[in-house]
């Protein structure tokens, strides 16, 4: 089967996921759709071809990692920007969840930030607050801390397939 149309959601890793995190900590972002005025559009927003009306249904097929530091990732897709908090447990609304070991990240030529890669996914996002909004979860699942700032940088690159509808 071939995928139809691929846009690519990234992170922006000098205003994202910029802090330090220690094992198990989490850290969350919600991509939006709506730009402040004057921005250009570009990593850390959604493409308005996969938030138009503020409303982003798709599948996601692939997700990049690119990390200054080689640590155990774990990337979560949330449906609310609420993310795992929660008054009843039926606010939660996990998508899905990714997990890269340590030696999952590779370099090119034994130098420079660590690539860790999965395709083949077909996990369908929506968002179930109709904000345009992409929600994503960090979880440092090594006992070393991620760094702050340029040494802890991290991007991450999401391909998704827009589905539309309503």
């Amino acid at each position: 089967m071939q995928a139809g149309q691929i846009i690519l959601v990234r992170t922006n890793p000098a205003t994202q996921f910029t802090g330090t995190l220690a094992q198990n900590a989490a850290a969350t972002v919600s991509l939006a759709t709506m730009l402040p005025a004057g921005t250009i559009i570009g990593d850390g927003y959604v493409d308005g071809g996969l938030g138009a009306g503020l409303t982003v249904r798709a599948r996601l097929r692939g997700l990049t990692i690119v990390s200054m530091e080689n640590l155990a990732w774990e990337v979560w897709l949330w449906a609310k920007d609420t993310f795992n908090t929660f008054s009843v447990l039926g606010d939660l609304m996990p998508l899905g969840r990714w997990s890269f070991a340590a030696g999952d990240g590779v370099q090119i030529a034994g130098t420079g930030p660590y690539y860790y890669y999965v395709d083949g996914n077909d996990q369908p996002y929506i968002d179930a607050l109709r904000k345009g909004e992409i929600n994503l979860m960090l979880v440092n699942r090594s006992i070393t801390g991620k760094s702050a700032g340029d040494p802890g940088a991290i991007l991450l690159q999401l391909a998704f397939e827009p589905t539309y509808g309503r």
